[in-house]
This record gives structure tokens, sequence and C-alpha cells, in this order.
């Protein structure tokens, strides 16, 4: 190497050193600056060299990092609906959308019996925008896969709603803070993983429902804390109860309805579908919460009739006004409401329960994965018929103070409202929300 290249060498390494201090000390960490500021000097015999000098000098970690602009999305599966550019415009987008790739990462999504579907948006081709986003709604679900694992993802948005400390997205590992005025999500695990998946939340805060437009993400292997959310019981949680597949009911069982590997949810009110979560299913069971079983109750005199009554208590009917949906009441004093439901399985082991008075069976429509109630000359092959899972005997519970807003009512796991619970195991109602408790005193 002679004198001038060496010396223009020297030159670079005492310039990279000082852009590398420049950069930490205002809280930059993309060496992409340095890669443009060499090549704005035109050392092209050297730009490889550099760059890897300057990959070196921000270290291994940040040689992992990646940011995706959605814009960048390629491989999209869902229904494409094209821009409308008259009274009533909108946007070229995909609803639903279920999935896209960005670079090396899979992203794969589920309404999962939220109100909307995700969905991706262009702008309007007569706007200066040119920022596309991934839009995401109450409930809707995102999981990210990659072949390269990775332990961080800052999720950076243009527009957040009922998104807070308090009601936070989840993930199936890891866990998540939200930055309102840097516009930021940001997911943290311990390990990296090869896949995640991120739940909205549920729950209205004000006015608003949870809402999230995705503008970018930036994925890296580097691992850290895991965010305690709030009200987080530092002691270990379990994993769940566990609900097993079954061909016979047994009265005074406690069942769950399964299909499409999603299980049924907690009715919130006392009429409508049900919603699901999504289960793992493996060797016939699954992990599930207790407080979404059904009590099955054989009815006197009747072969294979019975009534169902959640864990709140609320007795599901139906009546003839409302053909596709549950009507929940406390007791089965309403005529105009039918309580009684044959049970009979077919050769698949699918469980064909019937209401006595409409003739309507519990099927999940796949377009949403609720449970609803249909007729079989009326779906035509396109509604699901469920498998149906018993809770097993003996449950393990979080440990959760009976703490918080408003009035807490108390119900044992049979549904019989407690009014002053002993030491125990209770289901607690609070509010819009049920939750298995263990009681000491």
């Amino acid at each position: 190497m002679n004198q001038y290249k060496k010396g223009v060498l020297l030159f670079c390494i005492a310039v990279t050193t000082a852009i590398q201090k420049y950069l930490y000390s205002n809280g930059f960490n993309d060496y992409n600056l340095i890669y443009i500021f060499f090549y704005q000097l035109k050392f092209k015999f050297m730009k490889k060299f550099l760059l890897s000098l300057a990959v070196l000098a921000f270290g291994a970690n940040v040689m992992n990092a990646e940011v995706f602009n959605v814009n960048d999305a390629t491989d999209f599966d869902g229904t494409l609906i094209e821009e409308v550019n008259t009274d009533k415009k909108a946007a070229k987008h995909y609803d639903p959308l279920n999935s896209l790739k960005l670079g090396g990462y899979t992203l794969t999504f589920t309404k999962n019996g939220g109100s909307s579907n995700p969905a991706y948006y262009w702008n309007m081709s007569t706007s200066q925008n040119t920022q596309n986003t991934i839009r995401l709604y109450k409930l809707n679900t995102l999981e990210i896969s990659s072949e390269e694992a990775f332990g961080t993802i800052v999720f950076k948005l243009n527009s957040v709603k009922a998104i807070t400390e308090t009601n936070m997205v989840t993930a199936t590992v890891g866990g998540l803070t939200v930055d309102a005025s840097a516009m930021t999500l940001t997911w943290t695990n311990s390990e990296a993983v090869k896949s995640v998946k991120f739940t909205m939340p549920s729950e209205k805060v004000g006015k608003d429902n949870p809402q999230a437009r995705i503008i970018s993400l930036d994925i890296t292997a580097e691992t850290g804390d895991v965010p305690e959310g709030p009200g987080t019981d530092p002691t270990p949680t379990p994993e769940g109860d566990t609900f097993s597949l079954v061909e016979t009911v047994v009265s005074g069982g406690q069942y769950n309805f399964v299909a499409s590997n999603k299980a049924g949810k907690l009715f919130t009110k006392a009429y409508g579908f049900m919603s699901t979560e999504d289960v793992t299913i493996a060797d016939g069971s699954f992990k599930g919460d207790a407080v979404n079983a059904i009590t099955f109750t054989a009815v006197d005199g009747k072969e294979n009739t019975f009534t169902m009554k959640d864990s709140k208590g609320m007795y599901l009917g139906q009546d003839t006004e409302h053909k596709n949906t549950f009507q929940l009441e406390a007791d089965m004093s309403n005529t105009a409401v039918c309580f009684e439901w044959t049970v009979t399985f077919n050769s698949d082991k699918k469980v064909i329960v019937t209401n006595t008075l409409t003739g309507r069976q519990v099927m999940q429509d796949p377009q949403y994965g609720s449970f609803g109630m249909y007729k079989d000359a009326e779906i035509k092959d396109t509604y699901v018929l469920p498998e149906l899972f018993k809770l097993e005997g003996g449950s393990s519970v979080s440990e959760i103070e009976a703490v918080g807003d408003g009035e807490a009512v108390y119900y044992n796991l049979q549904g019989v409202k407690v009014a002053e619970p002993e030491n125990g195991l209770y289901i607690k109602v609070q509010g819009n929300k049920a939750t298995k408790v263990l009681i000491r005193k």
C-alpha cells in the first residue's frame, strides 16, 4: 500500500471513530450514515472495506439490526380492494390482510373475533403522502416469524389509539412498552426467538377502540429485560387449565367449544356471538382458562338434553327473533327464550348442539372465528361444527388480590353466586371482566 492510501486509511479510521462517538452521544445507532459519508467522499475503491470497518465500529448487535418500511412489503395474501376516487373516496387496500413479507420475515394476521379486519393501506393516488400503513384493530393478531432469531422489535407508528401501559398489546413471549410521544411500540424478550404473536387489546380507552397504524419495524437480535406489565404478579404464573377432547357429555361437567384452533370465550354481554381465542391443541388437549368453561346440566326426563351455563351464572339460550345469536339470562324464567339443547356427536368427533326451539346448531363462522347459531339448510357446508373439550379436574390458578374499581361479585366454579366467599377457588366478576381467583384468609 503506497503512502497516499495509507494516509487515506488512517484518515478514514479517525473519521469513523469520531462519527461513532458523535452518533452515540446523540442517540443514533445507524451505521448507514457512515456508509453515505464515505460514498460522498468518492473513495469507491475502499467502499467495501470502509463499510466493514463501520460495522465493526458499531458492534455485532448492530450488524443484526434491520429496519423495514412497510412500503417494501411483498407477497401479499388477502382481498385487494382498488382505489375509489368518487364521492365516497377510499384508498387502495387489502381487507382482510392475511399475510405479507418484509425481507426475510413473514407477518401473518387474523381478525381474532374483533370488529374490524387487519388491513394494509396505500394513500390516495392524489395525496402527496406516500407512506403506506399496516392497520391493526381491537383483538387482531399479528405473528412475526423468521429463520433468523430476534429479540427486539420497535414498531414505528403514525397513529395509535387506546394502547396504554394499562391497556397493552400482549405477546406470546416477552413484553411491550408504548411511547405515545415517540409513536413507538417496543417488544423485548430475554432470549432471541424465531416467532412471536401479538394480540391487540380488547378494551376501549375513553371512546376509542384500540388501533395501531404501523409504518416501519426495526428488528434486531439484541435481547433485554422483559417489561413488567401493570398488575403483574411477580410469582410465576401457570400455563393454564387443561381441556381434553371428549365424545360424551356428563351432567355437571364443564366444557368449551373448539373449532379451527379457536376456543370459546366468556360472554361480556347478555347476547351475541361467542368470541374466541387461539389455542394450541396437542395430544387431544389444550391449555386454557376455566373462566371460559360452560357447565352442562342434564334436563330431567329428556334424553341427551342439557342446559348450558357460563362461569358468571348466565344461562345460554336462543329465541326466534335473533336467529344467529345466543341470548343469555340469569335464570330460565323468560319463556320467549329456550334454554334446552340436545347434544350428540357425529363420526368425526364433532359435537352437534341444537337448540330444541329453533333447531339451530352451535357452529363457527370461519370468516370471523366466532360461534353462532345456524341451520344445516342455510350454511351449505360453509360453517364449521366444533369439537367439545372438557375441563379436567383440579385447576392451577394465579393468585390475585381482589382490588380495583367497582364492586366485585364472586361465583363458585359451578356458577353459583357466593355472597361471602371463604378460602377456595372462585370466579371474580368485576365490570365486564371475569377472573379466576384463589382466596386465602
